[in-house]
């Protein structure tokens, strides 16, 4: 089914004036053949901005490192639960569904993890409460997946916490526009390990993450991409 969308979409591409996609591979790939591209990053919307960049500080005094998002093989979170094997004096919330998640649970358990916590479903005001809780928020693409961007990583750049990512190409340009976070090879377990163990003893305040929020604002606002998108198209 892939190969022949494939097929397809090669075919039609020399009757499109202009495409939208969600990052810059995308854009280059389109521009080398010949076709404008309309950048529309996922981002997040204005409410989202709003309440994620006004988490308050966290109440509980226990290290917690968190992901959300989807559980399958693209993110590998094997990785975040083997580190929790090494690290089992800090707090890790897998919050998410997906194919893996069986198989996390049963690592998790065969180990005798009781750090690591997964909550299948969580409402938004859930996942608020869960970023506001948190220290360190996780993310990780298998290299297979370079080109894309995972989503939440908007989320998490708005919420005033320090971000580790396991990933490269796309996400890994991306974050190097931000601060406060660090960028590692995937599927590693030992560099998490020790990343995380460094993030442990820094201390920030929340004016640290205002530049994150500068550019977000400015660049990531879902409804104001729509707006430029539709300036862009209407213009003449």
């Amino acid at each position: 089914a892939k190969l022949s969308f494939r097929i397809l979409a090669n075919r039609s591409f020399k009757f499109f004036n202009s495409i939208i996609v969600s990052n810059e591979k995308e854009a280059d790939f389109f521009k080398k053949k010949s076709i404008y591209p309309l950048i529309y990053f996922n981002g997040v919307t204005y409410n989202q901005f709003k309440e994620l960049s006004t988490l308050s500080k966290k109440n509980s005094s226990k290290f917690t490192v968190t992901y959300v998002g989807k559980i399958g093989l693209a993110q590998n979170l094997k990785t975040l639960v083997y580190a929790a094997e090494i690290i089992k004096d800090i707090k890790f919330n897998i919050i998410g569904y997906g194919s893996e998640l069986n198989l996390l649970k049963k690592i998790a358990l065969s180990k005798g993890l009781d750090n690591v916590v997964f909550f299948e479903y969580a409402s938004w005001e859930e996942i608020l409460n869960f970023y506001q809780e948190s220290d360190v928020l996780y993310a990780q693409l298998k290299e297979s997946f370079s080109g894309a961007m995972p989503s939440k990583l908007y989320q998490y750049l708005c919420a005033r916490r320090f971000i580790i990512y396991g990933g490269m190409g796309q996400a890994k340009k991306t974050l190097s526009h931000f601060s406060k976070n660090i960028v590692i090879p995937p599927d590693d377990v030992n560099s998490l390990v020790k990343e995380i163990r460094k993030v442990r003893f820094m201390h920030f305040e929340k004016s640290n993450f205002d530049k994150n929020l500068e550019i977000i604002k400015k660049n990531f606002i879902r409804e104001n991409n729509v707006r430029k998108i539709l300036k862009s198209w209407f213009k003449d």
